[in-house]
């Protein structure tokens, strides 16, 4: 079978999202199919991006655009002549319809809360998901799947750990890097340890100039960090939909404290600790006795390794080719002129409105 990603973003962009979809058609490759993707040449909001290392993907065709042009993409077709296209995020409302058009079946990723009408199946990256978006009448009929974002854990998990600081991913307003910035400063004997992603937090009027805090650029490879992690905390303010780093602190078997919010509870197999990212004492009451005591630490971090133990990441992908193999045309589109639905954004400075648990 000949499948045809389509997705603005994609790696090396920094993000899940990308991260996921390039694990994802790895995972059909592997299964036998042919693949290729269909995305920007330089995607907007990435500026690390193009100093960031390329994956090494012979198995994958690279078909890099200036931007998305329907002519173009019926070009791409004819030549192509994929048997399935799978959309992904803001390039999906503009490519599903051509597709639709076409007469190729279309699987749309739901990777952060978002729904496209021009779609034969959708595949869910979290159980939560799935609920979140139910109410949406043109899903009706559709082929439905969730998929946790794959993993590929030689790529993730760190050989030696050397654990030394309290680490934070994306930094940004909307993933908590408010709090994350108020524990640090008022935490002054702990380290803390923040990668970017995204953008720099500075942009949401964040301060990570502190003597405890090192802030690190977008890592290509995040072992190296997850070495250093002592915790791993994951405090989004926003509903994540999944939350690929709680996962990967977990597959690490390290103690991750998350936030309630969104699918994270999905995310972390049931083996960390949740707290509501707007409630700032119950989270310095809990770095502190996560860093203060050494057997709370390991019991949190035993719980992270028993669940990485058990999780059968594979099981998921092949019922997942499976879903894809046997997606048929639907045969009703009632809502190909229907917007992108993004049900989380993020930040107020880039939505042009409040997060959640902002005052009027």
């Amino acid at each position: 079978m000949r499948i045809l990603a389509v997705a603005e973003r994609f790696v090396p962009a920094p993000g899940g999202s990308e991260i996921s979809l390039h694990a994802v058609l790895k995972g059909l490759h592997v299964a036998g199919h042919v693949v290729a993707i269909h995305t920007s040449a330089a995607p907007p909001g990435a500026p690390s991006a193009a100093a960031m290392p390329r994956p090494a993907d012979p198995w994958l065709e690279r078909i890099p655009v200036p931007r998305f042009d329907a002519d173009g993409f019926r070009d791409v077709l004819a030549r192509f002549r994929p048997d399935r296209v799978l959309t992904q995020m803001d390039w999906a409302h503009l490519a599903g319809p051509v597709a639709v058009e076409a007469g190729v079946p279309v699987c749309f990723f739901s990777c952060v809360g978002d729904v496209c009408g021009a779609l034969d199946g959708i595949v869910f990256n979290s159980a939560w998901c799935e609920r979140s978006l139910a109410g949406y009448g043109f899903l009706a009929g559709k082929g439905r799947y969730v998929l946790h974002p794959p993993i590929e854990r030689g790529a993730v998990v760190a050989a030696e750990r050397r654990p030394t600081e309290v680490v934070m991913v994306n930094p940004i307003r909307a993933k908590g890097g408010e709090l994350f910035a108020r524990l640090a400063a008022s935490l002054p004997d702990i380290p803390f340890l923040a990668v970017t992603g995204w953008y720099d937090p500075a942009e949401d009027g964040i301060d990570l100039a502190l003597p405890n805090v090192t802030l690190l650029p977008n890592q290509s490879d995040m072992r190296p960090v997850y070495a250093r992690a002592r915790i791993l905390m994951a405090p989004s303010l926003f509903p994540e939909a999944f939350g690929r780093v709680a996962r990967e602190g977990v597959l690490n078997g390290l103690p991750v404290v998350a936030s309630t919010r969104g699918g994270l509870p999905e995310a972390t197999l049931g083996a960390a600790i949740h707290l509501d990212p707007e409630d700032e004492p119950a989270w310095r009451e809990m770095l502190r006795r996560l860093w203060d005591s050494p057997k709370a630490a390991n019991d949190l971090a035993e719980r992270a390794r028993v669940a990485a133990r058990r999780y059968r990441e594979a099981d998921e992908m092949a019922a997942f080719v499976a879903f894809v193999e046997g997606l048929k045309r639907q045969g009703a589109y009632p809502d190909l002129e229907q917007p992108f639905h993004n049900l989380e954004w993020l930040s107020s400075r880039r939505a042009g409105g409040g997060m959640p648990g902002d005052k009027a």
